[in-house]
């Protein structure tokens, strides 16, 4: 074989390798899209987004009303959020939806996918009015799952917020992680950051738990002074994500009356560099 073609060889091997990617993998801040506008169908923002947005398209717009801005200075002084925001809702009955919103990524089996995202919950009562500044106890729940070619909501990992007003991970149906102790509060901007890990090859080949830390330090990935952790345990032997395609969304207790999230700025990478900053030295 001649040198050249050795070269030329080696490279596209490297290309087509399931797990050879930038290691900012997506982001996308909303700002592209047309305020009222649904989500579903555009497929703005920056990365190797390998899909436009999917999902129910009557329950994640784009917004822009002043009260739905999300904005958060970190630690280190960036400043993230601000202009449009992801609005994802409900109906008037607050049930449980399924893949209200998904994207997909180039397929990862092995290295660990960190997601970070500012989000608030505008807890609005027909009754008792604003409850912006208000400790939440009632579910107005998202859940972050990592996607995997089964897609199977009762087995992959995900992060969730807003179940009785809590923030936390789980892997099945029944085993909900540690959950941070305060309750979420109406209105306030958070800063969470998921780190979907545990993958286990030579076992069943799946990322078997996840971290999370909700307004951490762009050092805490080390001292994980902030972090809550929900790992695999011995009864939920076939749980987990069988690899991560992309992200998809599931929901319960939201309704159009005053209970809704408010997402922006999602990241997607390979390490907490890629989506919270470097640590500070």
């Amino acid at each position: 074989m001649k040198t050249s073609t050795f070269i030329i060889a080696i490279v596209s091997a490297i290309a087509l390798a399931p797990c050879a990617m930038a290691k900012k993998i997506a982001s996308d801040n909303f700002d592209s899209y047309a305020p009222g506008a649904t989500l579903v169908g555009n497929k703005g923002g920056k990365g190797a987004w390998r899909s436009p947005w999917t999902g129910r398209s009557e329950f994640v717009t784009i917004t822009n009303a002043p009260e739905d801005v999300v904005t958060l200075t970190l630690d280190n002084g960036e400043v993230r959020g601000g202009g449009n925001a992801l609005k994802i809702s409900g109906s008037r009955t607050g049930r449980e939806y399924l893949n209200v919103l998904e994207r997909r990524i180039p397929e990862m089996k092995g290295p660990d996918l960190f997601v970070s995202l500012l989000f608030k919950i505008k807890n609005d009562d027909q009754v008792a009015g604003d409850n912006d500044g208000k400790p939440m106890t009632n579910t107005n729940l998202v859940q972050w799952f990592a996607e995997d070619d089964e897609h199977e909501f009762l087995k992959d990992i995900a992060a969730f917020i807003g179940w009785k007003g809590k923030v936390g991970a789980r892997l099945s149906e029944i085993d909900a992680g540690s959950t941070m102790p305060e309750p979420l509060v109406a209105g306030r901007t958070y800063h969470l950051v998921i780190k979907y890990t545990g993958w286990n090859k030579t076992k069943d080949g799946r990322y078997q738990w996840c971290r999370i830390w909700i307004n951490p330090s762009v050092n805490d990935e080390y001292t994980q002074k902030k972090s809550i952790t929900y790992a695999r345990i011995g009864r939920t032997a076939g749980y987990g994500s069988k690899g991560i395609r992309g992200l998809y969304v599931n929901t319960l207790g939201l309704n159009d009356s005053g209970k809704y999230h408010l997402i922006d700025d999602i990241r997607l990478g390979t390490t907490w560099a890629d989506v919270v900053g470097k640590p500070k030295k």
